[in-house]
C-alpha cells in the first residue's frame, strides 16, 4: 500500500507561528507609542478654528446682566417681606459701629487742629509770617483744610442713618473754625499787599488804597479770629468727649 503524497509548500511548526505573532505585537505598540508620543503634545497646542464672536459675548453678557437684575429685585423683594413682618433688617457697619477704624484714620489730623492752633498759628502771628500763614489757610488742599476735613468726618461718625444731634453740633464747630480760616487767610493777603480794596474817587479816579493794619494793629487782628478758631475747637472737644468710645482718648482743649 503507497503512502499519500504530501502537500506541496514550506512546512511551519507551532512554535514558529507563535514566535511571529509575539514579533507583530510588539511592532504594533511600537507604533502606537511612536504615535501617541507626537500626536499628544501637539493636540495640548491646537488653536480652536473659531473663537466667540462680538455679538455672542455681548449677548452673554447682557444675559449675565439680567440674572444680576433678577438677584437685586429678589433681594429687595426679600428685603421689603422682612420689614413687612416686623423682622430686622440686615445691618451693615456705619456710623459708630465703624468709630475705631475712622479715629485710626482722621485721629492724627483732629489733634493736628489742636496743635496747629496753640502752636503754629500763635508763632506766625508773632513773627508776622503772613507768607505761612497765607499758605497754610490758602487752598482746599492746605494744611488747615486737611484738619478741617477731619474734624468733619470724624463728627459725621457719630451719627447713623440721619445726623445726630452730637454730628450737628460738631459740625457747626467746625464750620466756625473754617470762617475763622478764611477770614486768616484773608487778613494774611492783605498784609502782604494783596487784594486790597480801593475806595472813594470819581468812577474811580483818584480812588485811593484801603488802610491795612500793621504791626501791633494786625496781630491784634489775626489773635482775635485765632481766639474765636480756639472757642470753637474747644467746644468741639467738649462735645466729643461725652460720650465718645471708651476706646479712643478724650480730646484735650486748648
Amino acid at each position: 500500500m503507497t503512502a499519500p503524497p504530501r502537500a506541496k509548500g514550506r512546512f511551519v511548526s507551532p512554535s514558529n507561528l507563535a514566535r511571529k505573532g509575539i514579533l507583530l505585537w510588539i511592532v504594533m505598540m511600537r507604533a502606537v507609542i511612536t504615535f501617541l508620543a507626537f500626536a499628544l503634545p501637539a493636540a495640548a497646542f491646537v488653536v480652536p478654528r473659531t473663537m466667540p464672536s462680538t455679538a455672542t459675548a455681548l449677548k452673554a453678557t447682557e444675559e449675565g446682566l439680567q440674572v444680576s437684575r433678577r438677584d437685586a429685585l429678589s433681594s429687595a423683594a426679600l428685603g421689603a417681606a422682612f420689614l413687612a413682618a416686623g423682622a430686622p433688617a440686615p445691618a451693615f457697619a456705619r456710623g459708630r459701629a465703624t468709630q475705631i477704624a475712622a479715629w485710626s484714620r482722621y485721629g492724627s489730623r483732629v489733634e493736628g487742629m489742636r496743635s496747629w492752633l496753640a502752636g503754629d498759628l500763635k508763632a506766625m502771628i508773632a513773627s508776622s509770617d503772613f507768607a505761612g500763614l497765607k499758605e497754610a489757610t490758602g487752598t482746599k488742599k492746605s494744611t488747615v483744610a486737611s484738619y478741617l476735613g477731619a474734624l468733619d468726618l470724624w463728627a459725621a461718625s457719630y451719627s447713623d442713618a440721619n445726623p445726630s444731634p452730637k454730628t450737628v453740633a460738631m459740625q457747626g464747630d467746625v464750620e466756625a473754625m473754617r470762617t475763622a480760616t478764611t477770614e486768616l487767610n484773608v487778613l494774611a493777603k492783605k498784609a502782604l499787599g494783596e487784594d486790597v480794596k480801593k475806595s472813594g474817587g470819581f468812577f474811580g479816579i483818584g480812588a485811593k488804597d484801603e488802610v491795612v493794619p500793621t504791626g501791633a494793629a494786625m496781630a491784634k487782628l489775626l489773635n482775635e479770629v485765632r481766639d474765636k478758631a480756639v472757642a470753637a475747637y474747644n467746644n468741639y472737644c467738649e462735645v466729643n468727649n461725652e460720650g465718645h468710645p471708651f476706646e479712643v482718648d478724650e480730646l484735650m482743649t486748648i
